[in-house]
């Protein structure tokens, strides 16, 4: 997988480098974006999600286990507009939904 992203970022790189007559500042751009496309795939293969899904999750994990926000609340801290939205997501990747993680993590259970 990593060698194809590689393959296809020189060939793309090569590309706008010959198109744009050698605008560096494009081709840079593109080799940016190119990189993170990268991660997030090599992020996803390894741990199953994406990398924004985890980082929301460490995030609002941490919110509701040290604080009292409400649920709406948090769902809004982590970018997230509607609370019934996050609630699903937060519960397809941690497993429980985020009240009952809550209320595991305050009373000392293992959250999961």
């Amino acid at each position: 997988m990593r060698n194809f992203f590689y393959q296809l970022s020189s060939a793309t790189a090569r590309f706008m480098y010959g198109r744009n007559g050698g605008d560096q500042l494009n081709v840079a751009l593109l080799v940016v974006y190119l990189a993170v496309c990268l991660l997030q795939a090599v992020f996803a293969g390894s741990q199953g999600v994406s990398a924004l899904l985890h980082l929301l999750t460490l995030v609002s994990r941490f919110l509701l286990e040290q604080t009292d926000y409400s649920i709406k609340e948090i769902s809004f801290s982590v970018g997230m507009t509607d609370e019934y939205y996050f609630s699903r997501v937060f519960r397809q990747a941690v497993g429980v939904p985020p009240s009952r993680y809550r209320t595991n993590a305050k009373t000392h259970l293992s959250p999961l």
